[in-house]
């Protein structure tokens, strides 16, 4: 958005998405014995609910084009930002209730390990990294769509989408 290609940005955003989804199926085959799927929590449910919920919301938004606006903004952007957070609410207050025992793979009386501030220092440092690295690579993606001629929906849609979701590998 920043660089003005919205096809590029929708694209990624989509384009993460089908290969997200792509990626639970490769991880299937590495799990070994049964479904990948069966062993997902209630949590993961309820995240997955919300998540198919607003990408319906959004496709509904672009196949309806509604010029509605609100403080220069569309209203179907208020109302996935609305129901984004709406749906935070429910999960963090579902997952403050069911919380698993060892949500950090190591017993709970290990966690005086872990300084908070120290991690909070380091997640915000690698965020900062990670945007000005996205920011960059839209800047790049959107002058590839322009030399190659494959166009912006394309190139979020496959290429940002592959980079940006690959480190979900890991």
């Amino acid at each position: 958005a920043l660089i003005n290609a919205p096809n590029l940005a929708i694209g990624n955003i989509f384009g993460s998405i089908m290969f997200n989804l792509l990626i639970i199926a490769i991880i299937d085959f590495a799990h070994g014995p049964g479904p990948l799927l069966r062993e997902v929590t209630p949590g993961q449910i309820l995240t997955a609910i919300l998540g198919i919920f607003l990408c319906a919301i959004a496709a509904l938004s672009m196949l309806i084009k509604s010029s509605l606006l609100f403080v220069g903004v569309g209203i179907d952007s208020l109302i996935l930002i609305i129901l984004y957070f709406l749906g935070i609410v429910v999960i963090f207050k579902y997952s403050k209730k069911t919380k698993p025992h060892d949500v950090l793979g190591v017993p709970e009386e290990n966690y005086t390990a872990y300084s908070l501030p120290l991690t909070n220092i380091k997640f915000l440092i690698a965020a900062i990294i990670i945007i000005f690295t996205a920011m960059k690579l839209a800047q790049i993606a959107n002058s590839l769509a322009d030399l190659t001629g494959w166009g912006t929906t394309f190139m979020g849609t496959i290429m940002l989408a592959i980079i940006t979701s690959l480190p979900e590998l890991v």
